[in-house]
């Protein structure tokens, strides 16, 4: 039988990084200029965060689409399903459940950014592990020129590295202390599409999804914990509660 030690450590785990990543989306959507976009688009910026953004953990982008095909209109007058456009424009976002050892290179810039040297990990009995992790990102709408122009507003956002748009934070309590750090978005001035569209019979749904590899950190040790966010009260919800408010 293992003996309990003196202090039981948490770990941090990925759901921090889950609702960081959702409210780098939402940062993409809001610098977007409203005027200049096609008009599904416009009437979508205008909707509440959760309305725009929703998390879903699926296995595969069909899956996701799958799960949309559920929440379609009843059967109309002609007999036919039809779905309902008024929910798009819409991204999607989950992480594949599936990870790796991030580059020495990111292990590096936190320790510089944040300051956790090996000797005050030693002296706070805190392990640090950087790791690699996937996320998918899925922009659906009834239209080709929504779904590019919100693609290319969320690729040309996070490819701004001048302006920090390829790294996002996320706060942790340590040991009694807030600390922030840096959550790195790989190779962003590259894009690299999968064509998800489906046909229907009365229209077509365009979709494109996306993958990014995300570098993180995972800590382990006593009294390690998420700091909560009002930035999280954005409501970054899943599929099924969003599509139960917006049906018709």
């Amino acid at each position: 039988m293992i003996e309990p030690t003196e202090q039981q450590c948490d770990i941090s785990d990925f759901y921090g990084v889950d609702l960081a990543f959702g409210c780098h989306i939402v940062d993409a959507l809001k610098a977007l200029n409203p005027e200049s976009c096609p008009h599904h688009v416009k009437a979508f910026l205008k909707r509440e965060t959760k309305q725009q953004v929703i998390r879903g953990d699926y296995d595969s982008p069909r899956e996701f689409i799958r799960a949309v095909r559920q929440y379609q209109k009843q059967l109309g007058q002609d007999g036919r399903r039809q779905f309902n456009h008024a929910r798009l424009p819409l991204i999607n976002y989950y992480r594949p459940l599936r990870f790796e050892t991030a580059s020495a290179e990111y292990a590096n810039f936190v320790e510089g950014v944040t300051g956790f040297s090996d000797d005050l990990l030693h002296q706070t009995k805190i392990s640090i592990s950087y790791l690699s992790l996937t996320y998918r990102v899925i922009f659906m709408a009834a239209d080709k020129a929504s779904v590019e122009r919100l693609l290319l507003a969320w690729h040309m956002y996070i490819g701004n590295r001048r302006a920090g748009g390829h790294r996002f934070n996320v706060s942790y309590h340590l040991c009694g202390s807030e600390f922030e750090f840096p959550v790195v978005i790989e190779d962003t001035h590259t894009i690299n599409t999968d064509n998800i569209s489906q046909g229907y019979s009365e229209g077509r749904l365009f979709a494109v999804s996306v993958d990014h590899v995300v570098n993180a950190p995972v800590l382990y040790g006593h009294n390690v914990e998420i700091v909560p966010s009002m930035r999280w009260d954005l409501g970054i919800n899943l599929l099924e509660r969003e599509f139960d408010e917006l049906a018709l």
